[in-house]
């Protein structure tokens, strides 16, 4: 009997995907692709037909290859997509062909299905052959331009090109294999870029809210992935920005995710030594004993989470100066 309905109700949702002349309803039926049972009949001609489009085509189909770009980006999320290099592959290239397209909507959408791709998927993961790591790491350069290019784009768009550098760079193996593509030399330029990017959006006031919390999250997972702390390649110049919003920022839920990214930071060797460690804790004590300041009301119910963070970010920055201090003294 079940198998009866889906066999009902892919006949309707293929009607409606490749048939029915009212764009919005072709967008609504390919956005239930990522609900879809993977193995059940019609499920494959459904995928082809979002493959369709999600192609850069007729300005007057924007909606239906938003849809489909929004869609591919649900599905790399789910088994057995999520495994699948083919389909991750092909659903980044369908991603970096829709990345200029005229329709803010679609480069939006676009941005989304990125950035849910580099979190979920393992495009670039698990690679143990020389030839697999070397085809993951072109993957990886081309995901970061990728979202390099999103993050110069509209606020938008903005918001998850800057998610996706920090799930791309939040990899412990994130400078080794982008070496692996050409050099150590273009790695660090690149991680560079990155960080210039972050910091850039972080520390100014211009930026929406939602652009720069996500800049702090994504910096928190660059600080916290699973690496030496003197193999990481960033430097004083994102923990700059990371304080001036911590301490500066004119929305508390940025200070917030600002604070929490110092926190997650390690070692003192990334603030480039103990005496920066003092400097940055010294301005936090300030930041904790001085009068939070609620220029908009609506932030009041921020401000004891705000104090909480800066108590436990300073408990972190003791540890990390206690460390620091025995180093210098020889152990």
């Amino acid at each position: 009997m079940e198998a009866l309905v889906w066999m009902d109700v892919m006949a309707v949702l293929e009607e409606c995907m490749l048939v029915d002349e009212a764009q919005g309803v072709r967008a609504i039926a390919i956005s239930t692709l990522p609900f879809l049972p993977p193995k059940e009949s019609g499920t494959e001609a459904c995928l082809e037909s979002t493959w369709k489009a999600a192609a850069p085509g007729d300005n007057s189909e924007s909606s239906v290859r938003a849809a489909a770009l929004k869609a591919l980006g649900l599905l790399s999320r789910v088994s057995p997509y999520s495994h699948d290099l083919t389909f991750l592959i092909r659903a980044a290239d369908a991603m970096e062909r829709c990345h200029r397209d005229a329709f803010i909507a679609v480069r939006v959408r676009a941005a989304f299905a990125l950035a849910t791709l580099c979190e979920c998927s393992q495009l670039c993961k698990g690679a143990r052959s020389e030839y697999m790591r070397h085809h993951a790491s072109l993957q990886l350069v081309r995901l970061v331009e990728f979202a390099l290019r999103a993050v110069a784009d509209n606020d938008k768009v903005r918001v998850y090109g800057v998610r996706a550098l920090g799930y791309l760079a939040g990899r412990a193996d994130f400078v080794q294999l982008l070496g692996s593509a050409s050099s150590r030399e273009n790695a660090m330029a690149l991680c560079a870029r990155v960080e210039t990017e972050l910091s850039r959006i972080i520390a100014p006031q211009v930026h929406s809210v939602k652009a720069r919390w996500n800049a702090c999250h994504s910096a928190r997972l660059l600080f916290a992935a699973d690496a030496k702390p003197d193999e990481l390649p960033w430097s004083i110049k994102l923990i700059s920005a990371l304080e001036t919003a911590a301490t500066g920022a004119d929305n508390f839920k940025v200070r917030i995710q600002a604070t929490i990214a110092l926190r997650s930071i390690r070692s003192a060797t990334s603030f480039g030594g103990f005496e920066e460690v003092q400097r940055v804790w010294g301005v936090l004590i300030r930041a904790v004993q001085g009068q939070v300041e609620l220029r908009d009301p609506s932030q009041y119910r921020y401000k004891d989470k705000l104090v909480a963070e800066q108590k436990l970010c300073l408990l972190r920055l003791t540890a990390l100066l206690c460390d620091a201090l025995v180093a210098e003294q020889g152990g």
